[in-house]
């Protein structure tokens, strides 16, 4: 083997060592409901893995899957009220009986001991503040009666 062809097989080895991955979570959210979903791929591409979820009620379903040069196969366990055991495409169904009821939703009243606590939030009234009212007399304005004059007649003796 040339060394150049050797270099080439190297990078190549390589290029799908870093193709290959690996993630996973789980999530619980501490009410009992909990997803989660893990999957890995090899240096070839084919990939694999597996999801689901369960909740308060029991309700679960979990995925397990495969896809690689043979197409897509998944494998479903489930509980899930309305499903069946059928087998679409490459799938494989395994189908239990839920043990579900759902709770119907009824009125609870407030225990006789709660007072619900004061609105910290009330609106506050808007300031008033009077303005001053000035003293305006209305201006009196003067109007004299006439006078006339009459002079007198006088009669001197000059």
């Amino acid at each position: 083997m040339s060394p150049l062809s050797t270099a080439a097989l190297c990078l190549l080895l390589a290029a799908q060592a870093l193709a290959s991955y690996k993630f996973g979570y789980d999530v619980d959210d501490g009410y009992y409901n909990r997803h989660h979903h893990k999957e890995e791929s090899d240096v070839y591409g084919a990939k694999t893995g597996s999801y689901g979820y369960s909740d308060a009620h029991g309700i679960y379903r979990h995925v397990a899957y495969v896809a690689d040069g043979q197409g897509y196969r998944a494998y479903v366990s489930t509980n899930e009220p309305g499903t069946a055991p059928q087998d679409p495409a490459d799938v494989k169904m395994y189908v239990k009986p839920a043990n579900y009821k759902p709770e119907p939703a009824y009125y609870k009243p407030q225990p006789a001991y709660y007072k619900p606590q004061p609105a910290y939030n009330k609106p506050q009234l808007p300031y008033y503040k009077p303005q001053p009212a000035f003293y305006k007399p209305a201006p009196a304005y003067y109007k004299p009666e006439p006078a006339y004059y009459k002079p007198e007649v006088s009669y001197n003796k000059y």
